[in-house]
């Protein structure tokens, strides 16, 4: 059986330390929180940082969309953007 540590459960913790406590405990794989990824991002680290530290808790999920049913073109322009984003650190982190 595959189990990942599911990123609620870690929720008031950065995202090195979600790492550090999949690897810990055992868990064979990780979702990401995508909120936790752009804030380690915005800290001026490179996504290639966090390759070597995937390696033993491989990432198997990276977060959701939220609001998915936005509908007003700004904000349908705005999800469309988000998704794009998410999708693209999605395909780097692997």
């Amino acid at each position: 059986m595959f189990i990942a540590l599911q990123n609620l459960v870690t929720m008031y913790c950065n995202l090195l330390t979600d790492i550090r406590i999949a690897k810990e405990t055992g868990h064979a794989g990780i979702e990401v929180n995508g909120t936790k990824l752009k804030r380690y991002l915005a800290q001026g680290y490179q996504i290639e940082t966090l390759l070597p530290l995937f390696k033993e808790v491989p990432p198997v999920a990276l977060t959701y969309i939220q609001d998915i049913e936005r509908q007003e073109p700004t904000a349908y322009a705005s999800l469309l953007s988000e998704t794009e984003t998410l999708c693209s650190m999605a395909e780097k982190i692997g």
